[in-house]
């Protein structure tokens, strides 16, 4: 049974240009808010309804979420300023631009801390984490179907 939430894999752009272009509109930062902010994008393209904004799958790692794939292109680092990755995929889509520009004018001014602490009382990460002590570590899925639900229903509550 194909995945629900799925797009073509050709009509989506790995985690990785998402994160460069995210780097090349904000600038050098740390590798939590680089995370967070990628995984943000995620979760608003599922709830507004786009679909995912890149097909990799998103871990409850003890910090907050993490694209694996992601984090092994600036592991080891606390500054990053490029995964190198190619932004052309991004830039072509303009609700994929628009998605990662909207979460970055919400969530830049917040550190990566507070961001990684914001990811700790939501849903996803918490439900994902279920049975974990909070400091051990753990690599379990956060869905696609759990973002989405989580976050449009928030974007639901927003609107009312």
């Amino acid at each position: 049974m194909p995945h629900l939430l799925s797009k073509k894999v050709a009509d989506v752009a790995p985690a990785v240009d998402v994160a460069e272009y995210i780097l090349r509109k904000c600038g050098e930062m740390d590798a939590y808010k680089l995370e967070k902010l990628t995984f943000y994008s995620q979760a608003w393209s599922l709830a507004w309804g786009h679909g995912p904004i890149f097909p990799d799958k998103i871990e409850a790692w003890q910090r907050g979420p993490v694209i694996r794939s992601l984090f092994q292109r600036h592991a080891g680092k606390y500054l990053v300023a490029s995964v190198g990755g190619d932004v052309r995929s991004v830039e072509a889509s303009a609700r994929d631009r628009a998605t990662i520009d909207a979460v970055i004018k919400f969530y830049f001014p917040m550190s990566g801390t507070q961001l990684s602490d914001l990811t700790h009382v939501e849903d996803p990460w918490v439900n994902a984490r279920s049975g974990l002590a909070p400091n051990e570590r753990g690599t379990a899925e956060i869905t696609q179907e759990a973002i989405k639900k989580y976050y449009d229903g928030l974007a639901s509550r927003a609107a009312s």
